[in-house]
């Protein structure tokens, strides 16, 4: 995610050099302030927000489902995780 906000950081201030741009660009950016930031700012981005929660979400219920398996006491005194039967 900090590599597409530093892209879009980048690419904001190429588009605003005029030395750097093509007129042609400089003229669709100028009559549409907003496409800059739906441009490099967009689906893209979200896509990658998505994933990163997705991902987060996942090893949080991971960690909670890992940490509920019961355990119980061997004879030498260790804790061994039980087997779940499955149905």
């Amino acid at each position: 995610l900090l590599l597409f906000a530093c892209t879009w950081i980048w690419k904001k201030e190429i588009l605003l050099d005029h030395e750097k741009n093509v007129p042609f660009d400089i003229m669709i950016h100028q009559r549409n302030p907003s496409l800059k930031d739906l441009e490099y700012f967009g689906l893209s981005f979200w896509l990658a927000c998505g994933a990163a929660l997705a991902t987060f979400i996942g090893l949080l219920l991971s960690c909670c489902f890992c940490c509920t398996i019961g355990s119980s006491r061997s004879e030498n005194k260790e804790y061994e995780i039980m087997q779940m039967h499955s149905y």
